[in-house]
């Protein structure tokens, strides 16, 4: 006897059926033929059941399951810090008493140097804080004029003036005037001879 196997693993004819023949006058070889057509196809049938969507394998659902990691955010980059005053420490009033000094020294410029530029305006000061010292000044349009010796005097009037140290550099801005000198007086006539004497009688 021989026994057809389908691709699923269960015969084409089933068994009781091959044998059937062998045995048709025994009842109980009909019952038997019965029992395993039956068997054979519960067998048949149970090993072929297609899955519902709740026996989903194991691999699928557990990556359906697992949601993506959000993403992160890039931190915010801290603030840059401010940068320290490059005048820390920078004595004002200070400052206005050394101007104040310098100022008396340059309206005598006109008086000692000749033309030396005069008038009103705006010049710069510019303070080193490691030395407290004046380093630079910087004339307005209003002294361009003048001679070269008239606008250094005025200058060293003002460069070397000493401020309490601090850090860094400042610049300030400072309105000289510089008034003309007075205008020379003139000589007075020394009387002669004739006029001291008199007129005789």
């Amino acid at each position: 006897m021989s026994e057809a196997i389908d691709g699923a693993g269960c015969s084409s004819a089933p068994f009781g059926l091959v044998i059937l023949p062998l045995m048709r006058t025994s009842t109980q070889a009909l019952l038997i033929a019965l029992l395993l057509v039956g068997g054979n196809a519960v067998g048949c049938n149970g090993s072929r059941r297609p899955r519902t969507p709740d026996e989903a394998p194991a691999s699928t659902a557990a990556t359906t399951s697992e949601s993506p990691a959000p993403e992160a955010k890039p931190e915010k980059p801290a603030a840059a810090e401010a940068a320290p005053s490059d005048t820390s420490g920078f004595d004002k009033d200070m400052a206005d008493m050394v101007l104040e000094r310098g100022r008396k020294q340059a309206v005598q410029c006109p008086t000692v140097v000749a033309a030396t530029p005069t008038g009103e305006g705006e010049i710069e000061i510019v303070f080193d804080g490691p030395s407290g010292k004046i380093v630079d000044v910087v004339l307005g349009t209003t002294f361009a004029a003048g001679s070269a010796d008239g606008q250094a005097c005025l200058k060293n009037a003002f460069l070397g003036q000493i401020v309490t140290r601090f850090e860094g550099k400042k610049k300030v801005s400072y309105t000289l005037n510089v008034p003309a000198p007075p205008p020379p007086e003139k000589a007075t006539k020394s009387p002669s001879a004739a006029e001291k004497g008199g007129k005789k009688k």
